[in-house]
């Protein structure tokens, strides 16, 4: 049992990092954080090692979907983190593209200086009639260096920059590690509690705290949701359903867990060796600094008309691999409802349109054609029967290989106002 906290946080993830230190700042509150993971392994400091650890339990953790309609391959798996600063240890870095970004703050932002082929990427950009700009800028529909999170070749995350410095100097700032909350309290329709199992020297212990004042949810999209729900807050079919194994007294009946939102991609691999890894250390660059080997990327509409306004609806990213034009990223939306993921019908078009941009960049433009660039002509297994590179041809490729791309989010939507039916979060 824990006694009364003023403010304490459910998920010392990416989010939970900044809010913990954000809120003891002014020491006017005390914080209390429980984290389900671990401090991050020094290793995950080395961008390209980031991938290495998405397969230990340890730091991440995996969730499998259900048999999909659309996939060939029947399900997929989405990997969240599972230490101080979740995601942003394990993810790949590359600063995402926002609002125009400042000059301060704890978390650096930089371009890398080992970039083969960036200037062919930016150039084949121009060719097709792309600007060049920076992705946090104005101009979003570009081509564009890639911008990381990272300081002197090492990775930046959101524990190292907000939270790491502070922990263990504030009386007001408590971090319990390997603390999983089962259930949130409630009296009436108010939070009052969480219901957490610690482990400590390999022996779990149930356990209780209160709020004197806020309970804060940041345990990422998916373990945010569930809580929710085996807490009474979610949909009433599915707290019904849930019920027949675990009795769950029904709260509040809100749309929980059925706006997620994740990007569908094609990654390839790089290789990286003893010598590039010495040069990290000596200079602090490197391929082993350039986050699996995203050099640059591109920002596209492909669905904007007349006048509208242009969307972002294709991400491509350019890397060092053997084989490049086969490394993209397209925005799609899903529906999570009773555990299944259904795609929508926008996932084909958007699919096909990147890939011909994709073939474009390679195999039409005077930077890539002069180096031989060109997409492999053995065509993907179980695919063979469609015409090459056809439309019904990507489209049984993307269901044979497309993946996550770890970006899930949008679960407990947020929305001002009444005019939003899918949100969990009312912010007036």
């Amino acid at each position: 049992f824990y006694d009364f906290q003023p403010i304490f946080v459910v998920g010392g993830g990416t989010a939970g990092c900044v809010m913990a230190r954000k809120l003891s700042d002014s020491g006017e509150h005390s914080v209390l954080v429980l984290e389900a993971g671990i401090l991050p392994d020094p290793g995950l400091d080395v961008p390209a090692l980031a991938s290495s650890f998405l397969s230990n339990s340890n730091y991440t953790r995996t969730y499998y979907s259900v048999p999909q309609q659309n996939a060939d391959l029947e399900n997929d798996n989405d990997i969240q983190g599972r230490e101080n600063a979740g995601r942003t240890e394990t993810y790949n870095g590359v600063f995402p593209a926002t609002d125009q970004h400042g000059y301060d703050g704890p978390i650096n932002v930089s371009l890398p200086k080992y970039v083969p082929l960036l200037n062919e990427w930016l150039s084949a950009g121009q060719f097709l009639g792309y600007p060049i700009s920076d992705p946090n800028g104005p101009q979003q529909i570009s081509f564009c260096p890639s911008e990381y999170s990272k300081r002197r070749g090492r990775r930046v995350s959101s524990y190292a920059g907000y939270l790491k410095p502070v922990l263990g100097q504030r009386k007001n700032l408590k971090v319990i590690l390997k603390a999983e909350a089962r259930r949130i309290i409630f009296n009436g329709n108010q939070a009052i509690g969480v219901q957490f199992r610690s482990t400590t020297d390999g022996f779990p212990t149930d356990n209780v705290v209160f709020a004197r004042n806020e309970i804060i949810k940041s345990a990422g999209a998916v373990e945010t949701p569930a809580l929710l729900m085996k807490s009474g807050i979610g949909p009433t079919q599915v707290l019904n359903a849930a019920s027949v194994l675990d009795p769950i007294r029904p709260v509040k009946c809100l749309p929980v867990g059925q706006n997620l939102q994740e990007s569908a991609a094609f990654i390839e691999e790089r290789d990286l060796n003893l010598q590039t890894f010495r040069y990290l250390n000596e200079v602090g660059d490197g391929p082993y600094a350039a986050y699996s080997g995203f050099g640059g990327q591109a920002f596209i509409s492909t669905t904007a008309q007349g006048n509208q306004t242009k969307v972002r609806d294709i991400q491509l990213f350019h890397f060092v691999a053997p084989c490049v034009p086969y490394c993209i990223q397209i925005d799609q939306i899903f529906k999570q409802l009773l555990g299944k993921w259904q795609p929508l019908h926008l996932f084909s078009s958007l699919m096909f349109s990147g890939m011909e941009i994709t073939m474009k960049i390679f195999e039409n433009t005077p930077q890539f054609k002069k180096l031989g660039a060109r997409f492999p002509p053995n065509q993907f297994p179980d695919c063979e029967r469609l015409q090459f590179r056809s439309r019904r041809y990507w489209e049984c490729h993307a269901k044979q290989s497309a993946t996550s791309f770890m970006h899930a989010s949008g679960t407990c939507h947020m929305r001002s106002g009444e005019q939003d039916p899918s949100a969990v979060v009312i912010t007036d």
